[in-house]
Order: structure tokens, then C-alpha cells, then sequence
């Protein structure tokens, strides 16, 4: 004769609950993560100028989640490139007529040397800067604020008339 078990699983719903994912709906200019509506913003390009501090205003907006991700870049290749933008610079600055014109093409071969000078003789670390900001509230009314008051303090974080490009949108 045969002896049969019968063998019983219990179900623990408080750990179901915890390692079981929530929605995630993906929308055109938002996602839906459970019961909260998200949007996420990726700073793609720089002003050459900021004020002291602009990171941390757009770090600390309250109702968003801040990732920021340096990738570091071979310094040679980096100065280089930068060496050759310069004599680009000095060249167009000779040539050009308009004052502006050769006023800017002046300004920018000075701050490539300068830009040259801290990388080679401080031996600064040059890298890539990726941010992604994203706002995230529960009701839309929220949301919405989150979201103006995040472009405005990011637009209103540079310097002068340079401009800051976000998801692709210059601000």
C-alpha cells in the first residue's frame, strides 16, 4: 500500500505584495506608475556658464526624483579635439568682419584655453552629464504644478541668454 502526502502551500500576501510589480503604463508626454502620474525630464545640453549653485535648485524641487549619471571621457582625446576648435576659433576671429562675430569667436577660443589649461595642468576629470528629473504626483492637479514649477526652475537656472535643452525643447 501506497503512502500518499498531501502537500499544502500557504500563500504569504504580504510578501506577494511587496515583490510583485506595480503598473506600469507608458503614455506620450507621461507614464502611470500605480496610482501616480509621472513625467521625466532629461537635460541633454549645457550652458558653457551657470551660476554657483544650479544644481542644486534643480535637485531639491520637492515632488520630483533626481538621477545623475557622469560618464567620464579620455582626456587626450578631449583636449585634441578642443586644441582644434581653438585654431578654428582664433582663424574665424581674424577673418570675420562684424565686430560680434569676431567678439564671439574670440571669446569662445579664450575659454577652450582655459577649459585646456585646468584639464591638463589641474588634471580635471572631463565627462559626459546626463540628468533626468521626474516629477510625480498623485492627482493631476498636483501633477501639473510639479511639472510648470520643474520647467520653470530649470529654465530660470542659467546664466544670461544661453539656453538649456530639455528633452529636446530649447528653455
Amino acid at each position: 500500500m501506497k503512502n500518499t502526502q498531501n502537500n499544502q502551500t500557504t500563500v504569504n500576501n504580504s510578501l506577494l505584495n511587496i515583490i510583485t510589480p506595480i503598473g506600469l503604463e507608458l503614455k506620450r508626454n507621461s507614464l502611470i506608475i500605480g496610482e501616480n502620474t509621472g513625467r521625466i525630464y532629461g537635460i541633454v545640453k549645457y550652458p558653457q556658464k551657470v551660476d554657483y549653485g544650479w544644481l542644486a535648485k534643480i535637485t531639491n524641487i520637492p515632488g520630483t526624483v533626481v538621477g545623475i549619471t557622469f560618464i567620464p571621457i579620455d582626456n587626450g582625446e578631449f583636449i585634441s579635439g578642443l586644441s582644434k576648435s581653438v585654431i578654428q576659433n582664433r582663424s574665424a576671429a581674424e577673418s570675420a568682419k562684424d565686430p560680434l562675430i569676431r567678439q564671439r569667436a574670440e571669446r569662445a577660443a579664450m575659454d577652450g584655453e582655459k577649459i585646456m589649461l585646468q584639464i591638463d595642468s589641474e588634471g580635471e576629470t572631463v565627462g559626459t552629464m546626463i540628468i533626468s528629473i521626474m516629477a510625480i504626483a498623485r492627482e493631476d492637479s498636483g501633477f501639473q504644478k510639479i511639472c510648470r514649477k520643474t520647467e520653470s526652475i530649470i529654465a530660470t537656472s542659467v546664466n544670461g541668454h544661453d539656453k538649456i535643452t530639455i528633452n529636446g525643447h530649447e528653455k
